[in-house]
């Protein structure tokens, strides 16, 4: 909500976001660690409130000998270029429901058409959000189907900067069950720990990282070019096995950079507690930054 009358319309202004994007293997049979690294761009334009066009695409920039052409992880490098393309619709629902709708393509290993809708509340003071998440993939090439359901609960623990993660449901390669975790935030940047149980049990720890300045560059009339806000990588193992077997993929559910997460909550802090809790923070920012 603008406090006057605004003075430039945000609409048809686009926005470019560079990343890196990272597929890799720790500790496996064949290297200590192997790795597919490359960039994507993602190109996100505004048509109207609540709506936009965002368009991923992505290059390799490096390879380990086993992520090339016929190698035992071939078929887990990156893809290359254009590897989401879709319409979005946001809307804000009365009592603290939102829903956003995204239909388009999506590339992942395959072409697939898809729609992907995720339903949210938010109880008024932030603490708690519920949210749904549904989507459906339909193969570009031949007759197939993919799709998941996912059921997720947030607690924001803003006194000491935790939030706590359980999300369960069906996930798109037919696995299904559900994942635990725990983030401490340190600013804009967390450290996350999870368990996860669908068809193998699984341990590991996340961090999640700013990939841009704290002010970005400002909105011109030809867009804007930004770095990833919020940039993820984890490592996690095995356990309640005999062997430590690599898996793949398990309790993943595809989706772009448009969620509701993203574009309206923040990562689940962009509430009337968290900023309370952080107004010191926040003063601190604007005044360097104003």
């Amino acid at each position: 909500m603008w406090a006057g009358k605004a003075q430039a319309s945000p609409y048809f202004k686009p926005r470019l976001t560079v990343s890196p994007v990272l597929s890799s293997t720790y500790a496996t049979e064949f290297g200590v660690f192997d790795y597919s690294v490359g960039a994507r761009a993602t190109l996100d334009i505004p048509l109207w409130k609540g709506a936009g066009i965002n368009v991923a695409a992505q290059t390799i920039i490096e390879e380990s000998d086993d992520f090339e052409d016929r190698k035992v992880f071939d078929n887990y490098s990156l893809d290359e270029g254009i590897v989401n393309a879709s319409l979005y619709q946001t809307f804000a629902l009365p009592f603290g429901f939102y829903n956003q709708t995204q239909i388009g393509f999506y590339k992942d290993y395959f072409d697939y058409k898809a729609i992907i809708n995720e339903t949210a509340w938010l109880s008024p003071e932030g603490r708690h959000k519920v949210s749904a998440k549904l989507g459906y993939f339909d193969f570009a090439d031949y007759r197939a189907t993919r799709e998941y359901q996912t059921l997720s609960y947030q607690y924001n623990w803003v006194e000491h900067d935790i939030t706590l993660h359980a999300t369960g449901g069906n996930y798109f390669y037919e696995d299904s069950g559900y994942k635990l975790e725990s983030r401490f935030w340190f600013g804009d940047s967390y450290v996350g720990v999870y368990y996860q149980d669908t068809e193998s049990q699984k341990i590991g720890v996340a961090i999640s990282i700013p990939l841009t300045p704290r002010k970005d560059m400002n909105v011109t009339r030809y867009g804007q070019l930004k770095g990833q806000a919020a940039w993820r990588t984890s490592v996690g193992t095995r356990i309640g096995n005999d062997v430590n077997t690599l898996v793949f993929n398990e309790a993943y559910a595809p989706t772009s950079s448009i969620t509701l997460d993203n574009t309206v909550f923040n990562k689940g802090r962009l509430n009337a507690s968290y900023i309370y809790n952080n107004l010191a923070r926040m003063k601190e920012a604007y005044e360097s930054y104003k």
